[in-house]
């Protein structure tokens, strides 16, 4: 099953993003939202989730202001935490 990174905005909006990760559903704690798996792609994803929620944590805690994070899109966030690009079909050059 796909895993999701949720943000509660303070202004009281949500924003869901696909983390491109996986996990089996038997393998999933709901209470600690990580894999209790013991095997290697368990091990590897409770260690991309901890990279991704320190990660965000960062980005969020050292902002000026929430309504500035706003703008940059959550989904633009987990995305340059894995080293992943995606581009806007606007900026490339064969757009027109």
């Amino acid at each position: 099953m796909p895993v999701y990174v949720y943000v509660y905005w303070p202004n009281g909006g949500r924003e869901e993003v696909k983390t491109s990760l996986f996990v089996k559903s038997s393998s999933w704690d709901t209470e600690t939202q990580r894999s209790v798996g013991t095997g290697l792609s368990d091990l590897e994803l409770n260690e991309s989730l901890n990279r991704l929620e320190q990660y965000l944590l960062r980005v969020f805690n050292s902002s000026s202001s929430v309504e500035e994070e706003n703008t940059i899109s959550l989904e633009k966030h987990v995305l340059t935490c894995f080293y992943r690009v995606k581009r806007d079909k606007n900026e490339t050059l064969l757009s027109k």
